[in-house]
């Protein structure tokens, strides 16, 4: 009899757990019924430019290109990213407000969802490193010049930059709430965020801001200092354009255009020759890494003297962390960059001397594939932008697109089907 009733505590226990579990995946499922697993290895995302606006696009290895349903109405696509699986991609369009808002397609469904809302537009979806379990679920955004964090499955969106006296969470919406004393120290560092991406262990962040009519790249360390205050934001370089790159371990790559000083009336004795300012070099790329005070160091990879009209655009680390790819050119007289090729050199202090120029052309927008066999970039011909992949021995270059438009190309971070 005893045996009897212990076989049915026992039976009813793991009911009462299966009904549990089921519960709460049906709860899940309730909150975000975003199922299933999508095929991408090997295949990019990019934006296409049409005349009716830009289209998201995903081409796989044989040149297909897959698109996702369109409304009935007119819009516009920007910024797409995939997830970190790779299963799904998000982007900012039009498709169902005035403003840019961020969305998320699920290709092995065909189904794009709006993921938040709001009269301000955002931009710019980022989820990673890939290596942080936890961004397969939280991304960064920009809205209204500021940094957030975004929940792809509520739509929840937290301010991140500037840090604020208290957390920001809204359902989606506007967002709202103290502002920071921290506010006073960003404005004279820039008016507004361009870009960010984590820093390591998600403790701090790397973002370039606009100033005027030039960037400032800053670190900013999220946590407080002795006194219970804010950590102050760090200037790491500033100049006509600075781009930047951040791997899995919160290392990045700093390329800078047209450097100059914060304060012309407190440039270094070192720096001042016959009474004028001598820069210590006009562009170059730098391996910035984040020591443990949460002083960002820079090392320069590659150096431009002043007044050369040699300079960088955008780079890339590998995802191993050892080789930088740098799309490489001139300022002309107007301080526009005028890309001429990409080399690819060891991210290390003076790595330019071993690099390698891979590819020679009008490019840009250079990203590796997860395993460092090859890059994707774009190559503009006459009227036409085009998306290439190339081995990154220099083998195998391929034209993935012909005749078109794009911007923004990825390579899907899965790395098997399986």
């Amino acid at each position: 009899m005893q045996k009897k009733i212990a076989l049915r505590f026992i039976l009813g226990i793991l009911t009462i757990v299966a009904l549990f579990g089921g519960y709460r995946l049906f709860h899940e499922f309730a909150k975000d019924p975003d199922l299933g697993e999508f095929a991408s290895v090997g295949m990019v995302a990019a934006i296409e430019y049409t005349p009716e606006g830009g289209r998201v696009v995903v081409i796989d290895e044989q040149g297909k290109e897959i698109t996702p349903p369109a409304p009935e109405k007119s819009f516009d696509d920007l910024d797409v990213t995939w997830s970190v699986d790779g299963n799904r991609l998000f982007f900012s369009s039009t498709r169902e407000s005035e403003a840019y808002t961020i969305h998320r397609w699920n290709p092995g469904k065909n189904v794009v969802e709006r993921r938040t809302a709001g009269s301000r537009s955002q931009s710019l979806p980022w989820f990673g490193p890939n290596s942080d379990p936890r961004a397969k679920q939280y991304g960064l955004i920009l809205s209204g010049g500021n940094v957030l964090e975004v929940d792809a499955r509520t739509g929840a969106t937290t301010t991140v930059l500037p840090p604020t006296t208290r957390d920001l969470v809204t359902g989606g919406g506007e967002e709202s709430g103290a502002q920071s004393p921290m506010e006073s120290t960003y404005r004279d560092l820039g008016d507004s965020f361009k870009f960010a991406r984590w820093g390591p262990g998600r403790e701090s962040l790397f973002a370039i801001m606009r100033k005027e009519e030039n960037n400032v790249a800053i670190h900013q360390s999220l946590g407080l200092d002795a006194q219970g205050q804010q950590q102050r934001p760090v200037e790491i370089f500033r100049g006509r354009n600075v781009i930047l790159d951040v791997d899995d371990q919160g290392v990045a790559a700093v390329s800078v255009q047209g450097f100059f000083f914060r304060d012309p009336a407190a440039v270094p004795e070192q720096f001042i020759q016959n009474g004028k300012i001598v820069k210590p070099f006009e562009s170059g790329v730098f391996k910035v890494s984040i020591g443990p005070e949460g002083q960002p160091n820079a090392a320069p990879v590659a150096l431009v003297p002043a007044d050369s009209p040699q300079s960088f655009g955008d780079v890339s680390i590998s995802p191993d962390g050892t080789k930088v790819a740098v799309v490489v050119g001139s300022v002309d007289k107007n301080g526009n960059f005028i890309p001429a090729g990409i080399a690819v050199m060891p991210f290390e202090e003076g790595g330019a001397g071993n690099g390698t120029l891979l590819v020679q052309g009008a490019v840009s927008s250079v990203s590796w594939s997860p395993d460092g066999s090859k890059l994707v970039y774009l190559m503009t011909e006459g009227s036409n932008t085009d998306i290439y992949t190339i081995g990154s021995d220099g083998s195998g270059t391929r034209k993935v697109t012909s005749g078109g438009r794009f911007a923004f190309p990825r390579i899907s971070p899965q790395m098997t089907s399986e």
